[in-house]
């Protein structure tokens, strides 16, 4: 059993791999090696374990339609997981990327009760959990299980986004491979501007501002782009439309390549 910690398009990618028919896979451009491992594997379940709900799933729905829509796979959700409160209700209602991939792993719970196949292929979506420790085998050789903390959502004061906060609660989960997926966070760069929470540089449209404040002014000259502009998210058309976006703002060439 394979766990992957948190639930991004990159762990959707590699439950994706792990889970997908190896002779649909032959047909692609995958290296021979990665494909000889595939076809090796003795890996049938693979959970995908995130700190929030399904709601603050940090995936696209195009990545989570791929992988729902796999043959011979049965996908896992518990229903208490996909109940929501009036904040995931507002965060759905401003944003049609959350909308659609709560609406997709309903969908997805919904079509599994109707097909129960045991000889299918497992994938879990387990939400509201926090890994805290690794737990060894019995022989002490590999990893055995993860000891997983249960959360809940809490208004985080500031920005007025959720958080996950510990409730004390916890749990094992067995497995045999633990792999990461916990994104990617921008450093500061001197001199300029850093807003530590998101992990950007604080900016209009891509131009560089002095600070995160409603009186701050931009910086001539200066540019971002990427995650250092937007944060850990989006795939590379978002990446395009993200440099167009900073290109036609700028009125000066100066751009901070990430």
């Amino acid at each position: 059993m394979l766990l992957i910690i948190i639930k991004g398009n990159v762990a959707l990618d590699v439950a994706r791999i792990l889970l997908r028919c190896t002779t649909e896979l032959a047909s692609t451009d995958i290296a021979d090696y990665a494909l000889d491992a595939l076809r090796s594997s003795t890996i049938r379940k693979v959970y995908l374990v995130g700190r929030r709900g399904p709601v603050q799933a940090a995936c696209t729905a195009k990545e989570l339609r791929e992988i729902l829509g796999l043959k011979n796979v049965n996908v896992y959700i518990k229903e208490a997981d996909l109940a929501t409160s009036p904040a995931d209700k507002e965060e759905m209602r401003n944003s049609r990327i959350k909308r659609r991939v709560y609406e997709l792993l309903s969908k997805a719970a919904t079509v599994h009760q109707e097909n129960n196949d045991n000889d299918r292929k497992e994938l879990h979506f387990v939400f509201f959990r926090k890994p805290t420790k690794f737990l060894p085998s019995e022989d002490g050789s590999t990893v055995g299980a993860m000891e997983l903390e249960k959360t809940l959502l809490k208004d985080d004061g500031a920005t007025g986004k959720q958080v996950a906060v510990g409730t004390g609660e916890f749990e094992e989960l067995k497995c045999g491979i633990v792999l990461k997926s916990i994104g990617y966070k921008s450093l500061p760069i001197e001199g300029l501007s850093f807003d530590k929470y998101r992990g950007v540089v604080p900016n209009l449209r891509g131009r560089v501002l002095s600070s995160e404040s409603e009186t701050a002014t931009v910086e001539p000259g200066l540019y971002v782009v990427g995650w250092l502009k937007r944060g850990p998210t989006g795939i590379v058309a978002t990446n395009l439309h993200c440099a167009e976006e900073t290109h036609t703002n700028r009125h000066v060439f100066g751009l901070w390549f990430v």
